[in-house]
């Protein structure tokens, strides 16, 4: 079951819905930013001792560039670490004390290498475990798991990198071949030698390319193909979360007389998935927000265009869960059961909900937050204006739609999220708080 079904546009696969506990439980790592900092720090300190030590060859100029790779390796960073470390003790007369230093630097690399495949291990063999568990199945589309958002994320941007060695080889056996026209193959290799440091590291990127091809494939063998329906806690798991402001779904911009998005509209093509929302909006704009009733409201309160910037406030609604397909160790990007395929922009989201950003650790789980992008996955970056005093038309009372607080309502601003508001001037208190009665239920 655990195979992809390429033959088809749906394809079932084994359904396991995963509890609080045993998501709170997942095996922790080695943070992305420790792999990465931790390895490239070192690297980088060990080539400048080298250089002031003893003469560049062209070799360590090379290795100078090689470690600029480490921004598309992700978790694989440690490994083109070490990789480079290997090449230069192979390529050089040594010391004892060069010796000693390429030695401990390998040790550490290898450490840190080792640390996180062993994590990812656990990871990917707890979720083979959900799956031979699985009490159900779900039929779910095959392009969710054929797209770049459900691959190790390394893989795919080393894969250009591989492109790019294979060119620089072949331009150099080109150029060879013109300044001597009598060369050959057997020739050039009696001329190959580690301190070619324009061939030993287009060679040391091709098996980096292929080692991480295959540690992917390896993965997501191990694990498999299956849908898992997660608690969505920003706190707990695995999963780094995001959602998108200041957008509106396609299918809500298809309503009559909605204004949102008008310029990717008129750009001609494919309407994108998200749009851009308008403020004047008739449908959905901040007049037409504050114009609903309040049990209009409840019913569209979870949806972040109703509150514009403002929902980056907003918190995970009580005992939301979420059906992800694509998780297959650290470095994975599920995609989300039910919604588009990611188009030519992989990154950038195809729908309002929460959707999984990246399979990432952090240093400290319990102070993570949901990640909130715009229509582009870019960070939206707000600027602190000073909004000027609006009156308070009304607070709404989401308690019975899992939102522990309330939507505080001004004339003229998007509604925003408070815990605790202050309470109603009689003089703005046009509309009745509402009570936990007249909510609707969930």
């Amino acid at each position: 079951m655990g195979r992809k079904i390429r033959d088809d546009a749906m394809v079932v696969l084994p359904r396991h819905v995963v509890s609080d506990e045993q998501w709170a439980a997942v095996p922790r790592t080695v943070p992305n930013r420790l792999l990465r900092w931790g390895s490239i720090l070192p690297y980088y300190a060990l080539i400048a001792w080298w250089i002031i030590a003893d003469e560049p060859t062209e070799f360590v100029v090379a290795l100078i560039f090689w470690g600029f790779f480490t921004v598309f390796s992700a978790r694989m960073t440690p490994w083109l670490a070490l990789s480079g470390v290997c090449g230069l003790y192979l390529s050089a007369d040594l010391g004892p004390l060069a010796t000693a230093l390429l030695v401990a630097s390998a040790a550490w690399f290898l450490g840190l290498g080792l640390g996180a495949a062993v994590s990812g291990l656990r990871l990917s063999l707890a979720i083979r475990r959900w799956r031979l568990i699985a009490a159900g199945s779900l039929t779910v589309s095959r392009s969710l798991l054929a797209g770049p958002g459900t691959l190790i994320t390394s893989r795919g941007r080393v894969g250009y990198f591989f492109v790019v060695i294979i060119a620089l080889i072949l331009f150099r056996f080109g150029a060879m071949f013109v300044r001597d026209p009598e060369s050959n193959f057997r020739s050039l290799a009696e001329t190959f030698t580690f301190a070619d440091g324009g061939l030993v590291i287009p060679l040391l990127g091709i098996l980096f390319w292929l080692s991480v091809s295959l540690v992917a494939w390896i993965v997501e063998r191990i694990a498999g193909d299956v849908v898992l329906q997660i608690p969505v806690d920003p706190t707990h798991g695995p999963l780094t979360l995001g959602r998108v402001l200041n957008a509106v779904p396609r299918t809500e911009a298809l309503r009559p007389g909605c204004t949102c998005g008008a310029r990717q509209s008129d750009a001609g093509g494919d309407m994108p998935q998200v749009l851009v929302l308008d403020d004047v909006c008739p449908i959905h704009g901040i007049d037409a927000v504050n114009a609903l009733e309040p049990q209009e409201f409840l019913r569209v309160a979870n949806e972040p265009w109703v509150w514009g910037e403002n929902a980056a406030a907003l918190p995970v609604r009580a005992n939301e869960r979420l059906e992800i397909v694509g998780l297959y160790g650290w470095g994975s990007r599920p995609a989300v059961v039910a919604t588009p395929a990611p188009g030519k922009n992989a990154e950038a989201p195809t729908h309002t909900g929460y959707r999984p950003w990246r399979t990432a650790e952090v240093f400290n789980r319990a102070k993570r937050k949901i990640r909130w992008r715009d229509s582009a996955d870019s960070d939206p970056n707000f600027l602190a204006e000073e909004k000027t005093a609006a009156p308070i038309t009304d607070h709404i009372r989401l308690h019975g739609v899992g939102l522990p607080g309330y939507a505080v309502r001004s004339t003229g601003q998007r509604p925003r999220f408070e815990t605790n508001p202050a309470p109603l001037a009689r003089s703005y208190a046009t509309r009745p708080e509402i009570s936990d009665a007249s909510t609707p239920s969930r």
